[in-house]
């Protein structure tokens, strides 16, 4: 094929426009959204329920003298 190098250079089509349509975004929307509210109940419920965790059991002593403790031990 001969090539003619007198006339301009041009694109050969015209760049097309797309029109916005809200239906191509939605599902990415309604997954966000979803994500966010996912997100902050799962922080709600920690704060609410979570923090608290088990009660520490503390075994009390019983108020023994320790010369008392070291009689009986040498005692036995």
């Amino acid at each position: 094929m001969p090539i003619d190098t007198t006339k301009a250079i041009h694109d050969i089509k015209d760049l097309a426009e797309i029109p916005f349509n809200w239906r191509d975004y939605i599902w990415h929307i309604v997954f966000g959204v979803l994500t966010i509210i996912l997100i902050l109940a799962g922080i709600y419920i920690y704060r609410r329920y979570g923090k608290k965790g088990k009660p520490e059991i503390f075994i009390a002593k019983p108020n023994v003298p320790a010369h008392e403790v070291a009689l009986a031990a040498l005692k036995s």
